[in-house]
């Protein structure tokens, strides 16, 4: 599992300290930008995943509090790699 969010306090460090793999989406570029799990927007996430170990499943569902859920035909998700 992957948690991906917008507050580098609330979402990365606590996801982190939860043992999720954890992605800070800042938007705002606020830093900290030294962190090489930042990206600046959900575009960027496909890019991430490429570099990344991480794999997903073909499926998501993104829950957002500034909005409603992405369909998951709008996130730029991989399968993972049979293997």
């Amino acid at each position: 599992m992957l948690h991906v969010g917008d507050r580098y306090d609330l979402d990365f460090v606590a996801a982190r300290a939860a043992g999720l793999d954890a992605v800070h989406l800042d938007r705002d570029d606020r830093g900290p930008h030294d962190q090489p799990k930042r990206i600046v927007s959900l575009a960027d996430l496909r890019r991430f995943l490429d570099r990344s170990e991480a794999t997903l499943n073909s499926t998501a569902t993104v829950v957002r509090s500034d909005g409603p859920a992405l369909e998951s035909s709008e996130l730029p998700v991989r399968s993972p790699v049979p293997g």
